[in-house]
């Protein structure tokens, strides 16, 4: 059966922050193209976990650019799915230059997705822990994971993800206005 290509997407957009997590799908038209590359577009669906680690809530973007992310530090290609998990929601004639966010489903990869439960609470001064104190890498973790349970990816992709990842306290902390961390 045909495959359809994985990423994961970091997305830093200042060298001290952690970086944001995002599954990428490339549409059908696109399963060929580098998303690293800047030069050639490469659009398709994201799906990721969006909000301040208090409160999370999860979103799927059609119609997303990985060429115009400014922010896109990698797309790191996690593997590929069977392509009967993924349905591509092409945007309507009046949005084609725009992403079009939804938090309703399409497709199998997508259900499989509100699955997983956003993060909730937890202390934003601690360090992130997988368990209790949960942002988006963690939930993309937990994601893939279920992915993999599932039949549906390789375990490969999850050490491919892992090695991704910031350490547990980087970014972590208060800072004041424009400054540094005070820790």
């Amino acid at each position: 059966m045909p495959s359809h290509p994985l990423y994961l997407l970091k997305i830093r957009p200042t060298p001290r922050q952690r970086a944001h997590f995002a599954i990428f799908v490339p549409y059908q038209q696109h399963t060929s193209h580098d998303p690293n590359e800047k030069t050639q577009e490469c659009r398709g669906t994201k799906i990721h976990v969006i909000g301040t680690p208090l409160a999370m809530s999860l979103q799927f973007q059609s119609n997303f650019s990985c060429h115009k992310e400014k922010d896109l530090e990698a797309a790191v290609k996690l593997g590929d799915v069977d392509e009967g998990l993924v349905v591509d929601v092409l945007p309507e004639r009046d949005e084609v230059g725009k992403v079009v966010e939804r938090t309703e489903p399409s497709g199998r990869l997508e259900r499989e997705a509100t699955s997983i439960r956003p993060p909730r609470g937890g202390n934003v001064l601690a360090p992130v822990d997988d368990t209790k104190n949960r942002r988006c890498q963690e939930w993309t973790m937990e994601y893939l994971r279920h992915l993999v349970q599932k039949g549906m990816l390789d375990a490969t992709a999850i050490d491919i993800a892992q090695a991704e990842r910031d350490p547990p306290d980087f970014g972590i902390g208060l800072r004041p206005a424009g400054g540094e961390a005070l820790w």
